[in-house]
């Protein structure tokens, strides 16, 4: 697997956290292996095209995703 950053942006205006986006490829399908606090995670694989559908028509409601899939499909990756 090989992941890139691709971008950094506050949570919130008055927040001095961020979120550190990465974009993941060359990815396997494994078993998951999901601590206590996660175990409703639900993971599901999309073609990118699919994602960024989902994104314009409001159906991909993970907070970061959005951007993520955006920012990974328009903009060259950061360090």
């Amino acid at each position: 697997m090989a992941a890139t950053g691709i971008a950094r942006h506050a949570t919130t205006l008055s927040s001095p956290a961020r979120v550190h986006i990465y974009e993941a490829r060359d990815l396997t399908l494994g078993a998951q292996e999901l601590i206590e606090t996660e175990q409703d995670f639900k993971l599901t694989w999309w073609p990118m095209a699919d994602a960024l559908r989902a994104v314009h028509d409001g159906r991909f409601l993970l907070p970061a995703g959005p951007l993520a899939l955006l920012l990974a499909d328009h903009r060259p990756a950061i360090s």
